[in-house]
């Protein structure tokens, strides 16, 4: 039997959906690994002990009967046993009142079990995609591609009158086997694949760099209606001329400086995946410390927190605009689990940032006061 539980992206749609739950009691379980894997037997026996405290918790605290334990706890006791094929590292469920939700990990989590008015999210937020999303748009002399990416895979993006292929990346040489120009000093060359072109001087490489430049007019007016409300980062794949030009003349505002340097065509999606998230990661990481750094400059007037109890009154009030949380934090913080949940709940974002960065566990900017 094949699992029917993906791995999910986490992001801040994801938590604030399940903040917003308010229906009692709310189950939430949480394995460091999953049960569903081809290793999965140690993870089964410790996801019934899961349960079992989860029963133990639902009669105790909520005076629930035996029978009506067993029938809210259905779903989570009916995932089958054995080798599950599935991808993901970790397994997080949450049970509720008409509310099923289970989610594999793509990391590790630590063994929780939690009953109560409100899901626990404090062990999702190290999981937190950042912005769920990116861009990769591919150039080359064959194809031009926009693909959505995030921490799993790729997937193209439809757009209407999106060029074929770049004409003078053709005209320079850029082919299917090569990843930079053939070589030409004017005249008839035959390059190592047997490739030939012509040269005519200054005059032919200007005329190239104004076909090019009209070329990428055109591709940025057609990725315009599709990227317009977006802020998600822009991967470029190809050649380092052509991503030089590209920058300089796009309107969108959100690409990254790393550029997967290279014909496209050559790689693999997995490769060209790996390649551009690589870029996102690494940029956001850089973009971490900088948020720390601005966060821990307004907690000197005020307009910051870092107190975990001063935090959670600002975030019930509805004052937390950001909340940064230390990934190490352990969840049995309930001080800090609390205060992610209503920052969500009152239309704050949360944020992991990696451990130590803080100095603590949290950080909370306010909103501005109007």
């Amino acid at each position: 039997m094949k699992s029917t539980l993906p791995t999910t992206v986490i992001d801040q749609s994801l938590l604030r959906d399940l903040a917003s739950v308010a229906a009692t009691p709310c189950v939430s379980v949480y394995l460091p690994s999953d049960p569903v894997a081809p290793s999965g037997q140690a993870a089964r026996i410790e996801l019934d002990h899961r349960v079992a405290e989860a029963k133990a918790q639902l009669r105790e605290g909520y005076g629930m009967r035996e029978r009506a334990v067993e029938e809210f706890l259905g779903p989570i006791t009916a995932l089958p046993g054995g080798r599950w094929p599935v991808a993901g590292r970790g397994l997080a469920l949450f049970r509720a009142p008409d509310v099923w939700r289970p989610i594999v990990l793509p990391g590790e989590v630590p063994a929780v079990t939690r009953v109560g008015d409100r899901f626990a999210l404090l062990p999702l937020v190290p999981h937190l995609s950042d912005g769920g999303h990116a861009y990769v748009l591919t150039l080359s002399a064959k194809a031009v591609r926009l693909f959505r990416m995030d921490e799993l895979g790729l997937q193209e993006v439809h757009v209407e009158a999106l060029p074929r292929g770049v004409p003078a990346m053709a005209r320079a040489g850029y082919g299917q086997h090569h990843d930079r120009p053939i070589t030409r000093h004017g005249g008839d060359h035959v390059g190592r694949d047997g490739i030939t072109g012509t040269l005519h001087g200054p005059a032919a490489s200007d005329e190239r760099r104004r076909e090019l430049q009209r070329f990428l007019e055109q591709l940025d007016a057609a990725l315009r209606p599709v990227l317009a409300s977006e802020t998600a980062p822009l991967v470029l794949a190809t050649v380092e001329q052509e991503a030089g030009l590209f920058r300089q003349m796009t309107s969108y505002r959100h690409l990254t400086q790393g550029v997967v340097v290279g014909n496209p065509d050559r790689l693999r999606p997995d490769e060209l995946h790996d390649r551009a998230w690589t870029i996102v990661t690494h940029e956001r990481s850089a973009d971490d410390l900088v948020v720390v750094a601005r966060c821990q400059a307004l907690l000197a007037d005020g307009r910051a927190l870092a107190d975990p109890e001063a935090v959670l009154g600002a975030a019930t009030d509805g004052r937390v605009r950001l909340l940064l949380v230390a990934a190490d934090t352990p969840p049995t913080a309930e001080t800090v689990e609390e205060a992610v949940g209503e920052t969500l709940r009152h239309g704050g974002e949360v944020r992991s940032v990696p451990a130590g960065a803080l100095g603590g566990a949290v950080i909370a900017e306010l909103r501005s006061r109007a």
